[in-house]
């Protein structure tokens, strides 16, 4: 089962798939830039399930509104 709920990224309302067990939430560098995303430059490495370590491009500070209501803001 997919928990796909309403929300807004920045004010552009969008869907995001809720994964309780994550430590980040990530989006491609296509969609960041379509929601214009300021991003601060700066890399993450990322472990997940597979062996080894990811690194991402960018971060980014955002703020993240659950049912229209403003509700945390990420880096």
């Amino acid at each position: 089962m997919r928990a796909l709920v309403k929300s807004a990224v920045d004010d552009t309302r969008i869907r995001i798939l809720l994964d309780t067990g994550a430590n980040v939430s990530v989006i491609s560098a296509s969609f960041a830039k379509k929601l214009r995303v300021f991003d601060h430059g700066r890399s993450l490495e990322v472990r997940g399930i597979n062996p080894g370590i990811m690194e991402t491009q960018r971060r980014a500070l955002v703020k993240v509104t659950l049912g229209w209501k403003h509700a945390y803001e990420f880096e």
